[in-house]
C-alpha cells in the first residue's frame, strides 16, 4: 500500500473542488414556486376529472388530460402517496430564507397537507368506496354532464373517449372494492339501499331520459360544429351508452347487491382493522386539531345545551310550553307553525309555481345581503353566484350544496337546491348565508381571485376552515341583524344546534360504538327530529361533520382575542381580511397568523 507523501495536496484538491462545486450546488437549489408547480401538475395528473371541473387550462401553465378519467386502483393510490413523500422531501431541502410571506403561507399549508396525507398511508383502503355520498359512477357522470364543455370537435371527441372509459373504470373499481371486502371494509347494511337508488338513477328507462345523452346533445346543439358532425357524435354516444355504459352499470348493480349480503349492522369505523386509529386520523384531518373524540364529544354536548337554552327563550315569547324540555317544546313549536302557516307565511305551495317562487326568493336573499356586507368586509369578490335547481339525476343523493366557479370564469358559483321537497321560508336565509354570501361563495371566490395565493392551493381542502367559515357566516348574519323575525332567528339557532349535535353524533357513532338507532334517539331528543339520511352521512364520512362547529368556535375565539388585544382599534373588517387572505389553513396556523398581525 502506498502512502501519499504530500497530504497538503489532498487538502488543496478538496478546497479547489469545494470552490468550484459550491456555486453549482447553490444554483441547483429549487425555488419554492417550482415545487408548487410540480405538486399541482402531478395532482392534476392523478385527478384529471377534477382538473376539468375547476377549469384548468394550458394558459395557466398546466396540462389537463380532458380525455382521461381518474384511476381508482390501489396501485395508483400508493403512487400518489409516493408523490407526496417526494414533494415533502423537496420542500424540506429547500432554502426557506428567500421566500415571500405569501409563499411561506402556501408552503406551510402544503407541508401540512403532505404530512397528513402521508400519515394516511396505513389507512389507504379504509374509505368506503361503496357510498351514496361519494358514488364513483355518479361522480364520473357529474364530471361529464356538468363540467365537460364542448366548443370544438376535439372537445366532443374527448367526451366520447371518457364515456368509453367508464366501463374499464368500473371494473377497476370493482377490483378495489373486492380488495376492501377481503379486509372487512364494507359499509353497514343501511347504506346499500341508498347506494342502489343512486345506481338506479344512472340507468334511465329510455335513452331520451339519460342525463348523459340529453346533456351531450344540448352541448352539441350550442356548439359551432356542423349538423353532420353533431349527428355523427350523437350517434356514437348512443352506441357507447347502449353497448357499454348501461351494461356496465347494470353489472355493477348486481356486483353491489352481492357485496351487500356480507354487510353487518355496525355503524362506526371502530369495527374496521385499526378502525380506532383511522378515526383519530379522520378527526385530525377534518378538524386540523389534535382534539380527541372524547373532547369533541364533550364540547358538542356543552354547545347543544347552550344553544337549546337560547332557542327556548325565543319559544317562550311565542307561548310555547317548554316545561318538558327541548324536544317536546320543538314539536309544539312546529305544530304551531303548521296551524299558523298562513298567518306566519311559513310554506310554499307544492306546485311548479311554488318551486319557481323558491328559486326567486333564494336569489332575492342573496341580492339583499350584499349592501350589508360592506360594513363587515373591506373586499368582496367580483364573481357572482346564482341559484339553480338540483339536476334530477342527483335527486337521490344530493341536498343543497354550493359549486364554486371555474377558474376560467366561464361558469359562476352555483348554489344548487333540491326541489324534491320544498323548504320552509324561515330556514332559507340561514342556508343561503352558509352556502353563498357571506359563506362559501364569498370565501372561495376571494381565494380564486387572490393574485398572490398560488393556484395549487385549490387542491388543498382544510375542512375546519372552509366549513367553519360558512357556519361563522351564519353567526355574522345574526350579528348584523339579517334575521328579521323570530322564526328566522329560531331557524338560525336550530341550524347552529344541528352542527353542535353533529359533534356528539359523529363521535358517538365512530368512537363510542353507538348504533344507528341510538344516534336517531339522540337526534330526536336534542333536535326535535331524527333523520337517518343525516346519520348515514356520518357513517360513511367519519370526522367530516365535526369540522363545522370546531372551525366556527375557533374563528369566534380568534376574533375575540384580536378584539381584546386591539380594544378600540379593533375593526372586524381587519379580522376578516386576515382570515380570508390566508386562504384555507389548519386552525393552529390561522391562530399564529393572527397573533403575528396583532403583536
Amino acid at each position: 500500500m502506498k502512502f501519499i507523501k504530500k497530504p497538503q495536496a489532498i487538502v488543496f484538491a478538496i478546497i479547489y473542488l469545494f470552490v468550484i462545486l459550491y456555486p453549482a450546488q447553490l444554483s441547483c437549489e429549487e425555488k419554492v414556486s417550482d415545487i408548487f408547480h410540480d405538486f399541482f401538475q402531478k395532482f392534476i395528473d392523478f385527478y384529471p376529472e377534477w382538473g376539468v371541473e375547476i377549469g384548468i387550462t394550458k394558459e395557466m401553465g398546466y396540462d389537463v388530460r380532458r380525455d382521461a378519467l381518474n384511476d381508482v386502483s390501489y396501485g395508483t393510490a400508493l403512487k400518489e402517496i409516493e408523490m407526496y413523500e417526494d414533494i415533502l422531501a423537496r420542500l424540506e431541502r429547500m432554502d426557506s430564507s428567500k421566500i415571500t410571506s405569501s409563499e411561506k403561507n402556501d408552503r406551510d399549508v402544503l407541508k401540512w397537507y403532505l404530512e397528513i396525507m402521508i400519515e394516511k398511508k396505513e389507512f389507504l383502503n379504509h374509505d368506503y368506496l361503496l357510498s351514496h355520498m361519494f358514488d364513483v359512477p355518479l361522480q364520473t357522470v357529474t364530471g361529464l354532464v356538468e363540467y365537460h364543455q364542448i366548443s370544438s370537435k376535439k372537445d366532443a371527441e374527448d367526451y366520447l373517449r371518457k364515456l368509453s372509459l367508464i366501463d374499464s373504470k368500473m371494473k377497476t373499481l370493482e377490483e378495489r372494492i373486492q380488495m376492501q371486502e377481503k379486509e372487512g371494509i364494507i359499509p353497514p347494511k343501511c347504506i346499500f339501499e341508498r347506494i342502489d337508488k343512486t345506481i338506479q338513477n344512472q340507468i334511465p328507462d329510455t335513452l331520451k331520459k339519460s342525463e348523459l345523452y340529453v346533456s351531450f346533445k344540448r352541448k352539441l346543439d350550442s356548439s359551432v360544429l356542423s349538423d353532420k358532425e353533431k349527428k355523427n357524435f350523437l350517434s356514437k354516444a348512443e352506441k357507447i351508452l347502449k353497448e357499454e355504459f348501461y351494461p356496465a352499470m347494470k353489472e355493477y348493480r348486481s356486483f353491489v347487491t352481492e357485496i351487500a349480503k356480507k354487510a353487518d349492522n355496525n355503524a362506526g369505523v371502530w369495527k374496521l382493522n385499526d378502525g380506532v386509529k383511522f378515526y383519530e386520523w379522520c378527526l385530525k384531518y377534518h378538524t386540523t386539531t389534535d382534539m380527541t373524540a372524547a373532547e369533541i364529544h364533550e364540547k358538542g354536548m356543552s354547545e347543544v345545551k347552550r344553544i337549546q337554552s337560547e332557542i327556548m327563550r325565543l319559544y317562550v315569547t311565542l307561548g310555547v310550553d317548554t316545561v318538558k324540555g327541548y324536544g317536546d317544546a320543538t314539536e309544539i313549536y312546529w305544530k304551531m307553525t303548521e296551524d299558523s302557516a298562513s298567518q306566519w307565511d311559513m310554506f310554499y305551495e307544492d306546485s311548479d309555481k311554488g318551486r319557481e317562487e323558491v328559486i326567486r326568493d333564494y336569489n332575492k336573499i342573496i341580492e339583499e345581503v350584499y349592501p350589508v356586507l360592506n360594513a363587515v368586509f373591506s373586499e368582496l369578490p367580483e364573481s357572482k353566484v346564482k341559484v339553480e335547481k338540483n339536476p334530477d339525476y342527483k335527486s337521490a343523493s344530493a341536498g343543497a350544496y354550493y359549486i364554486w366557479a371555474d377558474l376560467q370564469k366561464t361558469r359562476p358559483g352555483i348554489f344548487y337546491i333540491n326541489l324534491s321537497w320544498l323548504p320552509d321560508k324561515p330556514s332559507m336565509q340561514t342556508l343561503t348565508y352558509h352556502e353563498t354570501v357571506p359563506g362559501h361563495h364569498l370565501q372561495i371566490a376571494l381565494q380564486q381571485e387572490d393574485g398572490e395565493m398560488h393556484i395549487m392551493r385549490n387542491a388543498i381542502f382544510c375542512t375546519s376552515y372552509i366549513e367553519g367559515w360558512a357556519l361563522y357566516a351564519e353567526q355574522l348574519a345574526d350579528e348584523t341583524n339579517l334575521f328579521t323575525n323570530v322564526h328566522s332567528k329560531i331557524s338560525y339557532l336550530q341550524s347552529e344546534l344541528f352542527r353542535a349535535a353533529r359533534l356528539v353524533l359523529d363521535t358517538g357513532i365512530h368512537a363510542m360504538k353507538w348504533t344507528r338507532e341510538e344516534a336517531a334517539l339522540y337526534m330526536k331528543k336534542n333536535l326535535g327530529w331524527a333523520g337517518y339520511g343525516e346519520i348515514d352521512r356520518y357513517i360513511v364520512w367519519p370526522g367530516q361533520a365535526c369540522a363545522y362547529k370546531i372551525g366556527e368556535l375557533k374563528l369566534v375565539e380568534l376574533r375575540e382575542m384580536m378584539k381584546e388585544r386591539m380594544k378600540k382599534d379593533f375593526d372586524i373588517r381587519d379580522f376578516h381580511d386576515i382570515v380570508l387572505k390566508s386562504g384555507p389553513v389548519p386552525l393552529n396556523m390561522l391562530e399564529e397568523r393572527i397573533k403575528e398581525e396583532i403583536k
